[in-house]
């Protein structure tokens, strides 16, 4: 991932009764056609980011600001690794141990208790 794509900012409008929303405003042609998708309905999507700014309000009374969720998820994982006992989430090839089968209370004897 490169740098942010900003697109859009927005305010926090707030009702006298304690709600408040945002209002964004979208650039849709500062969204690059790569992240665009099309869904099976023919619909186009994209996904955005909504980020509250540090410094609080600007001079244009903006307090959030919208980029382009640039995440592209990892080629879907070989069928070897799918198959497998392993988890790649804590490491390459992380090898979880094996379960062990517990049949009940009537696996263990009492004579076996160590105390």
């Amino acid at each position: 991932m490169g740098d942010k794509i900003y697109c859009g900012s927005g305010k926090v409008f707030r009702f006298r009764n304690g709600g408040e929303k945002v209002m964004l405003n979208i650039c849709l042609s500062d969204i690059p056609e790569e992240f665009i998708k099309e869904a099976k309905n023919g619909k186009r999507y994209t996904n955005l980011e909504l980020y509250e700014k540090r410094n609080g309000a600007d001079e244009h009374g903006k307090t959030h600001y919208v980029t382009v969720n640039q995440y592209r998820p990892e080629h879907q994982q070989s069928q070897d690794s799918a198959t497998r006992n392993v988890d790649n989430t804590l490491g390459r090839g992380y090898q979880k141990p094996a379960r062990v089968p517990y049949g009940g209370p009537e696996d263990f004897e009492s004579d076996n208790i160590p105390f």
